[in-house]
């Protein structure tokens, strides 16, 4: 090989190179490196994708706004896998027997949609209802409360199997 042909060659690989970053840095939000997981949204959803374990879950409610939970939420638990990116090309899926997302989600559209049920679980805040990540055996509390007042309206205690 002379010099011009392996100048172009480390020049091609070069400007590859830089090109792979920076449309990574444009595609991921200005990280080369990114890591996400999955979720559905609904009971059917989950078990459509293979990714539902159950919604026989001990769950204890606190307070007389949740006496009925079951009448009014939807509890179960998901798989957790995540998906590790290195660039936009190079990714690797990996989990762990014990992931899980706990979901919790409104059955009646009137509580979804009122904007009076607000969500604190685990110290922090939360729109009402997301996914909590979580490990086998965690035991997960939900305080509900009326949003703007901050009244309690009660607590779901959940146990993760």
């Amino acid at each position: 090989m002379t010099k011009k042909v392996r100048f172009f060659i480390v020049i091609s690989m070069l400007m590859i190179s830089v090109s792979y970053v920076g449309i990574s840095l444009i595609l991921l939000n200005g990280r080369f490196f990114y890591t996400t997981s999955f979720n559905e949204s609904s009971i059917e959803s989950s078990k459509n994708n293979n990714l539902f374990l159950t919604d026989d879950l001990v769950v204890v409610s606190h307070g007389d706004s949740l006496l009925n939970y079951k009448e009014i939420l939807d509890v179960w638990i998901n798989k957790r896998y995540e998906v590790k990116y290195f660039g936009f090309l190079f990714y690797w899926t990996y989990t762990e027997p014990d992931w899980r997302y706990l979901n919790v989600d409104f059955k009646v559209q009137h509580y979804q949609y009122s904007n009076d049920w607000c969500v604190r679980s685990n110290g922090g805040y939360a729109s009402c209802c997301d996914r909590i990540p979580c490990r086998k055996g965690d035991e997960i509390s939900i305080d509900f409360f009326k949003c703007k007042s901050e009244y309690p309206l009660g607590r779901l205690s959940i146990k993760v199997d």
